[in-house]
């Protein structure tokens, strides 16, 4: 009987040893120091731009609504969506679009066609004195707010988002315009200032 012996050649395990694991630790945390300032500033863009098309979304409805119903249609201040505000301050508390159909000019149960809720915690949205509480849409598209002020009258019928960095480059102006048209874009203009 032959005896059988086996002979393993040494295989070299191929690995990184302890320095060349620091080294990769130490290179990815410098990397990802540098990379944090811009995916903060990506996320804050972001939320900015998604803030701005909610406001656009909700001037648009209001006005598409004035126009199908033929009647005026209101946008305004609204912390609970149930009441208009006339106090001071901004509309970053949140605000209703609704119809007031019974002509009393407050929000009766039924007459709210959508309520918007308060926005990102440091973003504002600000406007000039004749729309500061209220944006009427007539059945024509056209807008009007205090004292009948129409868009075509009235500068100020701009509205500015800002968010806590308060840097006017990277705000929203969003505008309603001549015929009651909504627009939105980046960056200074128009007026207002970031408060």
């Amino acid at each position: 009987m032959a005896l059988f012996t086996s002979t393993r050649k040494m295989r070299n395990v191929a690995g990184f040893t302890l320095v060349e694991l620091i080294t990769v630790l130490v290179v990815g945390g410098i990397l990802t120091l540098i990379a944090m300032p811009n995916l903060r500033d990506a996320v804050r863009n972001f939320r900015l731009t998604s803030e701005a098309n909610e406001v656009v979304g909700a001037l648009n409805l209001a006005r598409s609504e004035a126009v199908t119903r033929a009647r005026q249609v209101t946008v305004c201040r609204s912390a609970n969506g149930t009441e208009c505000i006339t106090a001071a301050g901004g509309w970053e508390v949140g605000w209703v679009v609704y119809q007031d159909a019974d002509g009393d000019g407050d929000i009766t149960a039924g007459e709210e066609i959508r309520v918007y809720q308060r926005l990102t915690s440091g973003m504002t949205l600000r406007t000039g004195d004749k729309f500061k509480d209220f944006v009427n849409f007539q059945a024509n598209g056209s807008a009007t707010g205090a004292a009948g002020n129409t868009s075509a009258a009235a500068v100020d019928i701009n509205l500015r988002l800002c968010d806590e960095r308060q840097d006017e480059t990277k705000s929203y102006l969003i505008g309603i315009g001549l015929v009651g048209r909504i627009n939105s874009t980046k960056g200074i203009g128009g007026g207002l200032t970031c408060p």
